[in-house]
């Protein structure tokens, strides 16, 4: 196993002058020589991290319950990481409060690359516009690494819910003022998904909030909520089985994946349009170096072909992305949700 390697300092003990030199000179030249010998230091650390890395096993935080996207993502992605970094990849689910259990534990991690978490838009694009008590900012407590995928967001109902499609939903919804609908968790895509149906609609619903999809698409099925909006690798299987029934999906195109289910502009709710991305962040003030590194050997592992067909099985759009690139989506990502919550009124505090 390689060691991290530590660069040593350049001796800034020694004089900067030459005899005849008055003070007043030689101090200007003291300070340029600092500040270079300190950013000399910032690059051979940074450098000598990032050729040491990684020294022990990585760890990648999920924010939910097993079962989900992001769980998929990162095992699925994880093994094919494992192989390109030489180390063991551990995923460890930590549900809770819409992502702040694992994302506050990503901020007590050390800098180094080898504790990352995969997020998705409800973290870092939608929670921070509707909670203003958070723990965090995305791009000022996380490092972007990579963006790793997108996922689309499905409409779908208890097959027990006497409905065939969104028009019957929404009668249903105003002659039953209060339903129940669940998602996986406060602030998550699934959450704003419904309350842009409710402001566009004027329905009356109820929101139940799960910790992730893997307790909600049961909730689900055993009836406890009638409806919610999911990725189609966790109903899919379901609606084939009759016990779930598919009435939309929120995207401006019909889904490459199910072409025969309409879009909720389609089926009369115009403007409900979301579409959920996933990516790795690392903990703030993590070297360029490791995140260029980490950045490239996930974009190896989505450019597997194994791989890629493993997460579009599972509903999700392998990517890829610079560290750059991720954070300008974060950026953009942050502006339209903030607009999209604002509209519809909402706040979690």
């Amino acid at each position: 196993m390689r060691r991290l390697g530590l660069a040593q300092s350049p001796d800034c003990s020694a004089p900067a002058g030459r005899p005849g030199f008055g003070v007043g000179m030689i101090f200007p030249f003291l300070s340029v020589f600092r500040s270079a010998a300190a950013l000399i230091c910032t690059i051979a650390t940074a450098a000598a991290l990032a050729q040491g890395f990684p020294s022990k096993p990585v760890r990648v935080l999920v924010p939910y319950a097993p079962g989900g996207a992001p769980d998929t993502l990162a095992r699925v992605t994880g093994l094919s990481l494992a192989e390109g970094i030489g180390q063991q990849v551990i995923i460890e689910n930590r549900p809770g409060a819409g992502g702040v259990v694992a994302a506050e534990a990503l901020m007590r991690s050390p800098p180094d690359g080898h504790t990352l978490m995969v997020a998705d838009s409800s973290i870092y694009s939608v929670n921070p516009n509707l909670n203003t008590k958070l723990p965090f900012e995305p791009l000022r407590d996380f490092a972007p690494v990579s963006l790793a995928s997108n996922s689309w967001l499905f409409l779908v109902v208890n097959a027990s819910l006497p409905v065939q499609n969104v028009r019957e939903f929404i009668e249903l919804a105003r002659a039953r003022p209060g339903m129940n609908y669940g998602s996986s968790g406060n602030g998550t895509s699934h959450h704003l998904a419904m309350e842009l149906v409710k402001t566009i609609t004027g329905v009356e619903l109820t929101h139940v909030p799960y910790k992730g999809t893997g307790q909600s698409v049961p909730a689900l099925l055993a009836g406890e909520v009638p409806v919610m909006f999911a990725a189609i690798n966790t109903i899919l299987p379901h609606a084939r089985a009759g016990k779930l029934r598919i009435l939309a999906v929120a995207t401006a195109a019909r889904s490459p994946l199910q072409p025969q289910i309409p879009t909720l502009e389609e089926a009369g709710v115009p403007g409900c349009v979301l579409q959920t991305s996933f990516g790795f962040l690392a903990a703030a003030n993590t070297p360029r170096e490791l995140l260029n590194r980490l950045s490239s050997e996930i974009n190896k592992a989505l450019a597997v072909p194994e791989v890629r067909q493993r997460l579009a099985s599972a509903g999700l759009h392998a990517v890829g992305s610079t560290p750059e690139q991720f954070a300008e989506l974060i950026r953009e990502e942050l502006q339209r949700f903030g607009k999209l919550v604002r509209a519809a009124g909402m706040s979690v505090n």
